[in-house]
């Protein structure tokens, strides 16, 4: 469900914000780096190749934000502007009750707890503010580092369903807690 406002999500040491046109060279640095892809698998016209490409990218998350079809965040440190990383919700069912969860990270920043922070807070806002019921996130079946990430962040690996387009991809779920 779409919100009128963009939510900004912030914790003490984190902020994720909009991505916009700011971001461009991150972006495109998040969407070509060979280590931070070395584990997705993209159609050869969702390539990031150009700084044009990546231009071309964010302008299509900002239209599926505004058709209600996706959120993408930009991972700031709080006390930096400076993209980091991202993170988003997109793939929504057309019931608007799951979505799919998406996120990358600048190498210098893994391993310090930042992607399982700003895992949190968009879990928490799909599932409080947006009110989705399940958040799924597919990863590459020898990607340990978002397998750990997941099952530390409360994921199940759903043995039941298997990825159509990537068979080495793993499917893992969340399902909102009632309270």
């Amino acid at each position: 469900m779409k919100t009128n406002k963009f939510p900004l999500l912030k914790s003490s040491r984190l902020i994720l914000r909009k991505t916009t046109a700011i971001d461009i060279d991150q972006t495109y640095f998040l969407r070509s780096d060979a280590g931070v892809n070395k584990f997705i698998e993209r159609s050869e016209e969702s390539k990031t190749k150009s700084l044009a490409d990546a231009a071309s990218f964010i302008q299509k998350i900002t239209q599926e934000y505004d058709q209600n079809k996706s959120i993408s965040w930009s991972i700031c440190m709080s006390e930096s502007s400076e993209m980091i990383g991202s993170i988003c919700l997109w793939n929504y069912s057309d019931d608007m009750k799951k979505a799919e969860l998406g996120y990358s990270l600048h190498p210098s920043f893994q391993g310090k707890g930042i992607m399982s922070e700003a895992l949190q807070m968009v879990v928490n806002c799909g599932f409080e503010y947006l009110n989705f019921k399940l958040i799924e996130a597919y990863t590459h079946c020898e990607n340990i580092n978002s397998k750990g990430l997941l099952l530390k962040n409360g994921f199940v690996l759903n043995v039941d369903k298997k990825d159509a387009e990537d068979p080495n991809n793993e499917v893992f779920d969340l399902v909102k807690q009632l309270r």
